[in-house]
């Protein structure tokens, strides 16, 4: 019995390492999303995306100087792996909502991107150029395959999440 409890440990622990963490940076002038395949197996082409419309701030994508942002304003942009992008990200100013595709992840690969993002409550925790944890708590990221399959999460108390997705499977099976 004590060996097939270990056994089972083992395995689960091992299915659990498939993931990709996502870790939010708050800065000025600029803003940091950095995505970490915590896997054994390198992902393929996933396209991974950011929800803010779900955050419990009324958050937002301020890529532009004339749109709904205040202040500084910042679009897309690559830092690390920017080679792996596929295509060219587009991220509309006002918008909730960033995605990006990426040719491959490999085991302990990081994929970071800066970009601004602005609060539109005026009494917001830090004011409306700074994000906190509380403000986007609930804010969603997702994954998608080619396939269809796809992994939702959402930041919780930190602005940490992690998507949890079996790519050593994925690769297995075909």
């Amino acid at each position: 019995m004590r060996i097939g409890c270990m056994l089972s440990l083992i395995l689960c622990a091992g299915a659990a390492q498939a993931d990709i963490s996502v870790k939010f940076e708050e800065s000025f002038p600029v803003d940091r999303f950095v995505f970490r395949n915590v896997g054994s197996c390198s992902t393929g082409a996933v396209a991974l995306s950011i929800e803010l419309a779900t955050a419990n701030g009324k958050l937002l994508f301020d890529t532009e100087g004339t749109g709904p942002g205040v202040e500084r304003f910042a679009g897309f942009a690559a830092i690390e792996n920017a080679a792996r992008v596929v295509g060219r990200p587009f991220v509309a100013d006002g918008s909730t909502k960033a995605a990006v595709v990426l040719s491959d992840l490999a085991p302990g690969d990081v994929f970071s991107f800066s970009i601004d993002i602005d609060d539109q409550e005026v009494n917001g925790a830090l004011g409306q150029t700074q994000i906190s944890r509380s403000e986007l708590q609930g804010a969603e990221v997702m994954l998608f395959r080619a396939d269809g399959s796809e992994a939702v999460s959402a930041f919780g108390e930190t602005p940490d999440a992690l998507l949890v997705y079996d790519f050593c499977a994925h690769l297995r099976s075909g």
